[in-house]
């Protein structure tokens, strides 16, 4: 876990230095690390000297566009609001929360306790490398577990009744992330945008929504997936307006999955709304998104008319591509990247080690570039 390290303000102001006869000085690059579920959320900043500036931690508005798609500045490494954010990179991780990574992070707001149903209030063991087995989390395995938010039954999930789920990491256990937080900037407050595994995050990732998707995709048919494969089926929700939508939240504060399963339909996993890279596109700003063709994790697969467009092969590329662009000076205004299942340090198999030395790597490249 000591190697690969994350490099230091000091050490990254020191290697820009050297760099600053060799290379122009690069604008300035902001790093947004999300942990699906979880939505755990690192910030790095640099200013035109190198130096790590973890005050400057707000987003900056879309930026205008000359006629070849550059964005203008109005000074050398600010955008046109003076702010020093160039670049943005979402760095998509799976099925963690806050407290299992930070919940005895030194003054964030978490937990080390937890609730069962059965009225228990216990003590959060230690966190392992590998979590087995992977713990439920479907979109009603997530309800029954928040119940109605009084967060006691996260014992009754599938696999629940081991008691993982009531685990919480120390600094020892992944040291690279709390010097992050140490160092920057860590969202104590930044919580899931909804119930359910892989393909609704992902699309709120790039979307801000999910088409009312609750889970992963029903039935796999041919290698393609998503809009490349029109046997693929998830479930939904109708239309929830009006009285309905009354009677689906009081079914969630119940935790009724009955109620909330009717409320679903079985649909094609194929989507066509509007998305942010549509929104950068109409600004002239730059984007990739980086990930295997046909995989699980492509929410732009998901897509209909990004896939169906001229941008499905030049911006959607596979994640090895991403630090050989960041070195060759290829980074996009924003980026998503995907680990892939190795290093995405989901519950059920993958090491939390190795994906942490994953986005350390992809951390140390971005400031040394």
């Amino acid at each position: 876990m000591n190697d690969p390290r994350p490099l230091t303000p000091d050490e990254a102001r020191r290697r820009t230095a050297r760099r600053r006869m060799m290379r122009r000085r690069r604008r300035t690059l902001l790093l947004a690390l999300l942990l699906l579920l979880g939505f755990v959320g690192f910030r790095v900043v640099a200013n035109d000297d190198g130096e790590l500036d973890p005050a400057q931690v707000t987003p900056a508005p879309l930026e205008s566009s000359s006629p070849d798609g550059d964005p203008q500045a109005s000074a050398p490494g600010r955008n046109k609001d003076g702010l020093p954010i160039k670049h943005v990179v979402f760095i998509v991780k799976e099925n963690r929360t806050y407290d299992n990574y930070f919940g005895r992070y030194p003054h964030g707001d978490g937990a080390t306790t937890g609730r069962t149903s059965g009225g228990r209030t216990i003590q959060l063991s230690i966190a392992t490398d590998v979590l087995e087995p992977d713990l439920g989390h479907s979109f009603l395995q997530g309800v029954e577990a928040v119940n109605g938010g009084r967060m006691n039954g996260f014992d009754l999930v599938k696999d629940g009744e081991s008691l993982n789920g009531y685990s919480a990491f120390e600094r020892n256990g992944i040291p690279n992330y709390w010097a992050y937080a140490d160092n920057f900037v860590l969202g104590d407050r930044m919580f899931s945008s909804t119930y359910g595994p892989t393909l609704p995050g992902h699309l709120y990732a790039i979307g801000a929504q999910a088409a009312g998707v609750v889970g992963n995709k029903l039935d796999v048919g041919g290698p393609g997936g998503y809009c490349a494969d029109r046997d693929e089926t998830v479930h939904a929700f109708r239309d929830v307006s009006g009285k309905r939508r009354g009677t689906l939240v009081a079914a969630v504060r119940r935790s009724d999955s009955e109620k909330i399963a009717e409320s679903w339909r079985r649909v094609r996993a194929c989507f066509d709304f509007r998305t942010m890279p549509d929104l950068l596109d109409k600004r002239g700003l730059s984007w990739r998104y980086y990930d295997e063709d046909g995989s699980w994790f492509n929410a732009i697969l998901a897509i209909d008319h990004l896939y169906k467009s001229r941008r499905w092969g030049p911006n959607v590329v596979p994640q090895t591509e991403f630090v050989p662009d960041v070195r060759d000076g290829n980074l996009a205004r924003v980026t998503w990247l995907m680990p892939g299942e190795g290093n995405n340090e989901h519950p059920g198999g993958p090491s939390v080690c190795a994906g942490e030395n994953w986005t350390v790597n992809v951390v140390n490249a971005i400031m040394q570039s």
